[in-house]
């Protein structure tokens, strides 16, 4: 419930609050706001004016058993035979752990087959990496879970 008040609260307030301000979601969502692109950038920019990739990211349970964890990169070259990070954080507190390096299929899709802990629960993203015209980029937390 505090996170969906605080989600409500924080669209508020980004709609309200100027543009450099909007960037203090990121800790919460952890990934890239979408809404701090400006524009195109060159090869010779710095990295803070780099656009982030836009990720798009699912669960799905396929069967008792199994889960998969896929999505699509988008961005303007197509990120097509490329490797995508699967990172996997066990608890709130861990650290980001590389779990599997995927590769994209020619539209940018790209998918994983996921685990869920006895115990607890593990939390996993897709990452890909800086480019001369993208900087590091992320898909939005899913987590995993044994009832």
């Amino acid at each position: 419930m505090n996170r969906i008040i605080t989600g409500v609260i924080g669209l508020a307030m980004a709609g309200l609050a100027p543009l450099a301000t909007a960037s203090t979601a990121t800790a919460a969502t952890g990934h890239e706001p979408a809404a701090g692109r400006t524009g195109t950038a060159s090869t010779t920019a710095p990295r803070e004016s780099l656009p982030p990739r836009e990720i798009t990211s699912k669960m799905v349970k396929v069967s008792a058993h199994k889960i998969v964890f896929k999505g699509k990169v988008k961005g303007a070259p197509k990120y097509a035979n490329k490797i995508v990070r699967i990172e996997r954080r066990v608890g709130k507190g861990g650290s980001w752990k590389l779990y599997q390096k995927v590769r994209s299929t020619d539209l940018g899709n790209w998918k994983c087959q996921v685990g869920a802990p006895r115990t607890g629960k593990w939390y996993f993203r897709a990452v890909t990496p800086k480019t001369n015209n993208y900087r590091k980029s992320y898909s939005d937390v899913w987590y995993t879970y044994t009832m």
